[in-house]
């Protein structure tokens, strides 16, 4: 996903492990890769440079949605 795509998420889907998903994670927005093992919920980056986020729901983190497509704008 390019910067500055435009995103279409589906909020109605149940977030499945390998989904790109929208997440909320310290009232940030993130756009990561799900991954569910050993009952974690793990956030992971197409990019090797940015870290793994784990996503803490008794914290208040939480999936938003699925991405189901993404717009590229070149302006």
């Amino acid at each position: 996903i390019l910067h500055k795509a435009i995103l279409l998420v589906d909020r109605s889907i149940k977030p499945c492990h390998g989904d790109i998903v929208v997440a909320v994670v310290n009232n940030d927005f993130f756009v990561k890769r799900l991954q569910i093992a050993n009952k974690e919920i793990l956030l992971c980056p197409e990019n090797p440079q940015y870290p793994v986020t784990k996503l803490y729901e008794d914290r208040g983190d939480y999936l938003w949605g699925i991405v189901l497509a993404s717009i590229n704008t070149y302006k």
